[in-house]
Order: C-alpha cells, then structure tokens, then sequence
C-alpha cells in the first residue's frame, strides 16, 4: 500500500504552501444558482474542485519519481470498493442510457471526492507536524465561517423564504438559512459534525496554550451556532469519542474537562440562548419524525416518509411482476436513481410525497423535504442496496479504527494528536451521515471528510512502519 522508499527527505518549497492555501479555501463553496438561477439540483462549487486535479497530477508525479513523501502508492481499499461499486451500479440501472447524466453526478462524489481526495491528501506529507498544521488551518479557515454564522445567529431572525414571493425581503436570517457562508443550516452542520470534535481534540491534546484556548472557543461558538440536528449530534458524538480516548490513555484531565464542558454546555448553556432561535426546539424538531400541526395533530414528517418509500422499495424485487427476481435490497437501484425511485414508493394515504419544495423553508418539517437534508445512508441504502451499505461502514471502520489504532500505537504526541483528532472527526462524520451528506462535492464538507479520512490513514500506516521497525 505504501511506497517502501524511505529516505529522509521533504518536497519543494513552494508544495507545502500549496496544500495550505487548498485546505484554507476548501472551506469555501458557492451555489451556482445564485448566479445563473434556479436549477434541475443546487451546484455547489468549491475551490478544492480544481485544486484537487493540480495536487493529483503532482501526486502522480511523486509517484513515478518516487519521492519518499508519496508513501501510498494506490487509493486505500476502502475508497476503492465504493467508487468502483458506484461506477459498476450503472451496469444495472434499467434503462440506464436515459439516466447517465444523474449517474455520473451521483457517481462524482465516491470517485472524485473520497477516492481521489483521500489519496491525494494521504500523499501531501511524510510529517505529523505537517498533517497538525494542515488540520489547524482547516479548522481556522472554518472559524471564520463560524464567525459569520455568528453574526447571523445574533442578528433578526428573518421570515422563511417563500419560492412565491422570490425577491420579498427576508429581513434577517431564520434557523434554516444560519449557516455562515453555506446556503443553508444543513451544509454548515456536515462541517460542524468534523471540525468541532477536531478542534476539541487540539483543545485536548495540543500543547501549545494559545491553540488550545483558540480550538477550544472554537468549539463553543460552532456548537452555539450549529442549528443542524445532524450536525449537533455529529459533533457531541465526535467528541465523547475524543474524551473517552484522552481518558483511556491517562489523559484524566483533559478527558474529564472536555466531558465536563459537553455537560454544562448542554445543560446550562443550550437553554439560556437566546429565545428567538430557540436552539433546543430547532433541534428537537430535526430529529422528530412526527410533526405537531395545529393543537392536537400529528403528521409523519418528510423524512419518516421518506424512510417508509425508502423502505417500500428496497422490498420490492427488481421485476415486479416476479417475486422470484431479485430483491432491490441486495443492489439498489444504481448511483443518481434515489429520487426517482423513492417517488414511486410513498404511501399516499399514511405517507404522501411531499408537495412544498425544497426551498419553502414555511413547509420544512412538515411538508417539504429540506434541500441538502438527505442522509448518506438513505440514499446508499436506496441506490447500491446492502452491498453498498456494508462498503461504507467497511470505510467508516476503516477510518475510525485505523485512527485509533494509530493513537494507540503512541509513537509520537504529533502522531497522536492528528490520529485523535482524524477519529472524532470520523465518529462525527459517521453520526451526521444519518442526517445529510458529509462526502458531497463543492458544497464544503466534501473536502473535509476526504481530509481526515487520509489523515487517519496516513496515521496509521506510519505507525504501523514505527511499530515494524521496532520490532
């Protein structure tokens, strides 16, 4: 999996300042609807969309040349089998000429993102110390993004767009659109779900005092502004990940401070904000698959109608005229088919399809299924079957645990800290991919989760040569 050339040495000049201004820009993303109006889906755009390509064709170059800091000569196995899963899936879309356009859109994310973004990032350094900074610049590049959204959280509240009343002013910015420099609440939080258990792993192992007070305000600012269920959950779930790791490795007071802080946070803090976010309701209500319409009744939300289409098809068989064909279950319909399938399925009387669209934010929760909202598992499940979802826990394990067999390999505090920080971003990844869609291209996140995927990797492949060598 590596490359075995191990000589001492370190890449030009200028290619470290490279990977610093693609991971301080990666952040960064645009929805092309602004600019050209609406479209058939958003088309986010990111700058990692073409730096991505520049750091590929270096990589390839390290490689041929075999330059000792290009250890990884091939993707990791993980990332290959759900891009080539993805890519293969078009073999068994029926009619699939009609539907390519959906399935290389589809199929972009797993090929382009994870595989090559993984491989690519995996490759930039031969360094602890190099991956900690890359992963700092990360996190500050989203502070920023932070800082905004806290701006916004603040400020008016606003009135939910109306696709009516396009050019009505909004006002200020509601629940739904508080997500810094994102389009929307869901975007911000897939971000959130990563970059808030890293930074509380630099503020839990760092050494450097200012990094640590710098990481850990961080932590309580994103988590105020976060208004994300996912991304909420995703990130306090990263995070117990990274204390029970401090904890384990006799780091008592770093683990127990940073439990302590989740605690009062959540009990003491999330309920004195302020009243017209309501921080506690908004999340309740995304987690909620029933929605309170008037006094005393209840509606399925979109997304518990969402799960029984889901569901409705995958025990469906792939001719439906003969119960002996193939269950969809095992395949799924192909990469780019979930929309169209999972509207074939919805139980009209209990269950409707929902009528508002995804940008009526008055009808979110309750009859419109909110834009950017579906989870990666959802649409694995529906679009490559069992097999797909046993893939991607297979490269969610891979992640996690290669992280923290790294962290506990301990051959450095550097190795440690970047293993401890790749896994509670791999925890929060995992747990948000319930909600939305972590690995999605230049919409921001993407960038993120191949990032620390490669991290973790990294880490554990340098450890794992350590621990050979000493041996």
């Amino acid at each position: 999996m590596t490359n075995s050339n191990s000589e001492s040495s370190s890449p030009p000049a200028w290619r470290p300042w490279l990977a610093y201004i693609t991971v301080a820009l990666m952040p960064l993303s645009i929805n092309w609807e602004r600019i050209s109006g609406p479209r058939k889906r958003p088309l986010y755009l990111s700058p990692l969309d073409f730096l991505l390509p520049l750091l590929a064709l270096l990589m390839v170059i390290d490689l041929i040349q075999r330059k000792p800091w290009a250890r990884f000569k091939r993707p990791q196995l993980s990332t290959l089998l759900w891009a080539g899963m993805a890519i293969v899936s078009y073999g068994w879309i029926i009619a699939g000429e009609e539907k390519f356009g959906d399935w290389l859109y589809a199929a972009a994310n797993p090929t382009f993102v994870v595989l090559l973004g993984v491989w690519v990032f995996s490759n930039l350094s031969d360094s602890a110390a190099e991956f900690r900074k890359l992963a700092l610049i990360l996190c500050g590049s989203f502070g920023l993004c932070v800082l905004v959204a806290f701006y916004q959280y603040i400020g008016s509240a606003g009135i939910p767009f109306d696709p009516k009343h396009a050019t009505q002013a909004l006002g200020g910015v509601t629940n739904l659109r508080l997500g810094g420099w994102y389009d929307n609440r869901m975007l911000f939080g897939a971000q959130a779900a990563m970059l808030v258990p890293a930074a509380a792993a630099f503020a839990a192992w760092d050494r450097d005092p200012l990094v640590k007070a710098l990481m850990g305000a961080l932590v309580a600012l994103a988590l105020t502004v976060t208004l994300s269920a996912g991304g909420f959950l995703g990130a306090m779930a990263g995070m117990l990940a990274v204390a029970a790791l401090c904890v384990l490795a006799k780091k008592y007071v770093s683990g127990f401070a940073l439990l302590a802080g989740m605690v009062i946070f959540t009990a003491v803090v999330l309920p004195k904000l302020p009243e017209k976010r309501n921080n506690i309701g908004t999340l309740g209500r995304g987690v909620a698959l029933w929605a309170k319409v008037g006094d005393d009744k209840k509606i399925a939300t979109p997304r518990l109608r969402r799960y029984q289409a889901t569901l409705g098809y995958l025990s469906s068989h792939r001719n439906p005229m003969d119960e002996k064909s193939l269950p969809n279950w095992v395949l799924g319909a192909g990469a780019g088919r979930y929309n169209a399938e999972v509207n074939k399925f919805y139980d009209d009387t209990y269950y409707p399809r929902t009528n508002g669209r995804t940008d009526d934010e008055a009808l979110f929760d309750i009859d419109a299924n909110e834009r950017d909202g579906f989870g990666l598992f959802e649409k694995t499940g529906l679009e490559l079957g069992a097999l797909g979802l046993t893939v991607l826990a297979f490269f969610f394990a891979s992640w996690i645990l290669g992280a923290a067999a790294a962290f506990a390999r301990g051959e450095s505090s550097e190795l440690q800290l970047i293993a401890l920080a790749a896994l509670g971003a791999g925890v929060g990844a995992m747990i948000v991919s319930l909600f939305a869609f972590p690995s999605q291209r230049g919409a921001g996140s993407g960038g993120t989760f191949a990032f620390f995927s490669a991290v973790a990797a990294w880490a554990f492949a340098h450890s794992e040569i350590k621990s050979n060598q000493n041996n």
